[in-house]
């Protein structure tokens, strides 16, 4: 759960980036490098709407989806590409942490 989101866009990348920088009030790293907390926040870019995809079934362009954007109060999964860069947030449930704990302890006896 992050408690601050600040927002900018790109204006010159086609389709346009968000850009997020997210603060969140209680960390738990699962798996990885140990982060360095010493700056709570992590920078998170997420491409726009505007490009095109395939539709499976008529196999033509269609626009693609529009992406659902970071909100407060809601738990996330971040999967980090460096210590303070989010490659990809998954939204979860509180249901959802005793098993990744579980996937990830038994990832790390291996």
């Amino acid at each position: 759960m992050f408690i601050s989101l600040h927002i900018g866009m790109s204006t010159r990348a086609l389709p346009p980036t968000d850009t997020y920088t997210l603060e969140f009030d209680k960390l738990d790293q699962l798996y990885g490098l140990p982060i360095k907390n010493e700056e709570p926040h992590f920078h998170y870019l997420q491409i726009g709407s505007g490009g095109q995809i395939v539709d499976p079934k008529t196999h033509k362009l269609i626009p693609a989806p529009e992406p659902k954007r970071p909100k407060i109060g809601q738990l996330y999964l971040a999967l980090l590409d460096s210590p303070q860069q989010i490659k990809q947030l998954v939204e979860i449930k509180e249901d959802d942490i005793d098993a990744l704990r579980q996937v990830a302890a038994e990832h790390k006896s291996r």
